[in-house]
């Protein structure tokens, strides 16, 4: 995003989102980073994966006892 404005925008309304109120100084630093950072969540965006359901690491629950593990 190379629009200063809008990237203070969306800072602001995902802030706003989370409940969050942070100093100018820091809000400042995320409206400075996010292209760098929208960039990096677009670069994931693969055409591979996009019909694919995520894969799950771990059962959290035991099937055997329907407890956590």
């Amino acid at each position: 995003m190379d629009d200063p404005a809008r990237a203070r925008e969306t800072v602001a309304a995902m802030l706003g989102a989370a409940g969050l109120a942070l100093p100018a100084a820091e809000v400042d630093a995320l409206v400075e980073m996010y292209a760098q950072l929208r960039a990096a969540a677009d670069s994931l965006d693969i055409p591979e994966a996009r019909e694919q359901e995520p894969a799950l690491l771990y059962s959290a629950a035991d099937p055997e006892t329907g407890s956590a593990s």
